[in-house]
């Protein structure tokens, strides 16, 4: 068995895991739907073995299922190259941004937190300051057990002690973080740290980061690698977090919780999302 056969069994047997997990959880609107997927994938794949002609097989294209997971990530990540190709952008007004938002004891409160953050950039965006920014962000959600709270490298765990707590700080923990690609047109990359650092202050809460490509006009896409990487924030791909120096996979039944609720309102990785627009150009002179 070659290697990409072996990396398919062993992703249906993490699937099959998934939909026991979420039976168990309670979605079964969500593991019918992966049951369905894997049925018509395995199906397919018995007949083009047996030399039948067999059509594509129905799939069920969501986040969830680690088999359509890819082609969604792929296609979405294009989508995000696309819009900043559209954008007159340059290196020293091109930033990549993190902020850690709080550590939450269900994934209800890091909805709620993702709200709040939109309503603060909004408020911003009103005032007419940040009116020729541009932001493409997603939230992503590290998933631990809060008795791994001390397994955590000293550094990381220093700033995440500073974070808010929201909700009950035992079982699962829900650590949120922004990760966004901006264009801040007026601000230098020093401006827009100070800024951001105010609204969400703390111990190394907030980094900006030149795009990693120090020539966006190099006419390569791999320049717009920063730009796409955060669907894979958002999508939480690995299913892993880091704790002391390895990263350790999710346990299935974490993985159930987190699906479930990112699949609840069936609009992929948006939920998590963070978007706005510039809209109109001002004078550096107008900060």
């Amino acid at each position: 068995m070659d290697l990409f056969a072996v990396r398919a069994v062993d992703r249906e047997r993490k699937i099959t895991r998934l939909i026991a997990s979420l039976y168990e959880y309670g979605d079964v609107v969500l593991a019918k739907k992966l049951q369905r997927c894997q049925r018509n994938r395995l199906e397919h794949r018995r007949a083009v073995q047996e030399g039948m002609v067999a059509n594509w097989p129905a799939r069920c294209r969501s986040p969830a299922c680690a088999s359509c997971r890819n082609s969604l990530e792929t296609r979405w990540q294009e989508q995000a190259r696309r819009r900043f190709k559209a954008l007159d952008v340059v290196p020293s007004t091109s930033s990549m941004i993190t902020i850690l938002l709080s550590v939450n004891g269900s994934l209800d409160h890091v909805a709620d937190e993702i709200t709040r953050t939109r309503q603060r950039f909004a408020n911003k965006r009103r005032h007419g300051v940040w009116s020729n920014w541009t932001l493409d962000a997603a939230v992503e959600v590290d998933g631990m057990h809060a008795h791994d709270w001390s397994s955590l490298l000293p550094g990381r765990k220093e700033t995440l002690d500073t974070l808010p707590k929201v909700g009950r700080q035992s079982g699962w923990l829900w650590i949120g973080s922004i990760h966004g690609f901006l264009c801040h047109r007026g601000f230098s990359r020093y401006e827009v740290s100070a800024i951001l650092s105010e609204m969400w202050p703390g111990v190394r809460r907030v980094n900006v980061d030149p795009v990693w490509s120090a020539d966006l006009n190099a006419g390569s896409d791999d320049v717009w690698i920063d730009a796409a990487s955060i669907v894979s924030y958002g999508l939480k791909h690995s299913e892993t977090t880091q704790l002391s120096h390895q990263k350790v996979d999710w346990p299935v039944e974490m993985q159930a919780v987190w699906w479930s609720f990112l699949c609840a309102e069936r609009r992929g990785v948006e939920p998590l999302r963070i978007r706005f627009k510039a809209k109109k150009q001002i004078s550096s002179a107008s900060k």
